[in-house]
Formats: C-alpha cells, sequence, structure tokens
C-alpha cells in the first residue's frame, strides 16, 4: 500500500508495511523560528521546574508530570542519575542535546486499533508549552485508509521540532479518545517512527 502524505505540501510517497494508519511527516529542513524552543536550554529548564516542581524541593517527579504527558514519557531519557526525577541540571543538559539535532524531525506516525488501522481518528499533536514556550502551534490530522496528513493552520513544516508533545487520538465513533506523551528527537528508540496503539482506549463515555 503507498500513499503520499503533506505537511501543506506533498512529500515523497512511502510503502506502508503493516496494519496501522500512517502518516509521513517530513522529510528534513528547518522549522518556523516560531514553532522552535523558546529560550536556552537553562532558561527552558527553568520553565519546566517553575510549571511542574509542585512540592518545591528542587526536582520534579513523575507524579508531578500528570499535566505534561510529554515529558513523563522522555523522564527516563532525562533522568541521568537515575533517581526517579528531573532536576534543573539534567533538564538543561536534554535541551542542550536537542539543540545538538536537527531542528525538525522527520517520521512516520503509526495509529493503530486492535491490529488494524484507525481510519476517521483526529491526531493531534500539542507541544508542551513549559518544555517549549507558550503560543505553540498545535498539529492535527485526519486517518483515512492511505494515512493522516497533519497541518498546522498557517504553518508550512515538513516536520516536527525536536522536544515534547501530547498526542490525543480521538474517533468518536469507536468512543476513542486517548491521549499520550512523546519526545520528538533524533536520539529517542526508533526516532523516525511514532506508534500509537489504542487498543482498548476507550474513553469513559464508550466504556460499559
Amino acid at each position: 500500500m503507498q500513499f503520499v502524505a503533506s505537511w501543506r505540501y506533498a512529500v515523497p510517497t512511502v510503502v506502508v508495511i503493516g496494519l496501522s494508519a500512517c502518516c509521513t511527516v517530513g522529510c528534513g529542513g528547518r522549522s518556523p523560528v516560531s514553532q522552535l524552543r523558546d529560550g536556552t536550554p537553562g532558561e527552558a529548564a527553568a520553565r519546566v521546574m517553575k510549571s511542574y516542581d509542585a512540592n518545591g524541593d528542587g526536582k520534579v517527579a513523575a507524579d508531578e508530570l500528570t499535566a505534561s504527558p510529554g515529558l513523563l514519557e522522555g523522564l527516563s531519557r532525562i533522568d541521568s542519575n537515575k533517581d526517579g526525577a528531573i532536576d534543573l541540571e539534567e533538564m538543561t543538559a536534554r535541551f542542550g542535546k536537542h539543540d545538538e539535532q536537527s531542528n525538525i524531525i522527520a517520521f512516520q506516525l503509526n495509529v493503530a486499533a486492535n491490529g488494524a488501522p484507525l481510519d476517521g481518528a483526529v491526531v493531534t499533536f500539542t507541544p508542551d508549552p513549559a518544555a517549549l514556550g507558550e503560543g505553540k502551534q498545535a498539529y492535527s490530522g485526519t486517518s483515512v485508509a492511505g494515512g493522516v496528513a497533519l497541518t498546522g493552520s498557517e504553518l508550512s513544516m515538513p516536520g516536527l521540532p525536536a522536544g515534547y508533545y501530547t498526542v490525543q487520538v480521538s474517533q468518536p465513533a469507536q468512543s476513542i479518545d486517548f491521549k499520550r506523551g512523546v519526545e520528538i528527537g533524533d536520539d529517542v528508540p526508533s526516532p523516525n517512527r511514532v506508534t500509537i496503539d489504542v487498543s482498548g482506549k476507550k474513553s469513559p463515555a464508550g466504556r460499559k
């Protein structure tokens, strides 16, 4: 099966292997400056600590990241001393790693439910406001038999900036409303593929 997906313009045709709805996001290049992370690594890290260090102990533990699925998903890569929490130094270092990577990351998005492509689902990537800065554009698209085209309403981008995102998959016909976090980067596991399996992830209204 082949399809052409686009981010406000056509990108190369890709071969889709397996049972999943797919989106090819990007083929390299640079993103608009407004969508890149605001501030230096240290400034961005300070925003994260201010936003999520609820008890003021100078660390952000997993239970303080319920409002940031993206950072929670990336916790193991940020937490260099493996104490189960993020501190200012670790967060600064991780943002520094992002700055060494491509400005935008191309990847293929796979969305599946019960081993089959999830058609008719709205897929939205929302940048974490503390990690990337306030006012960043969210990106969304609807899955169809051929795949998903993600767009930012006034953007022309071949990929996503490195950083932390909440991904929401909504499919009302199957009562699916699912969120998870993702870190976009060159050095994450399978950096050119994001897989979301929503099997059994019914919204509360859809549960029996």
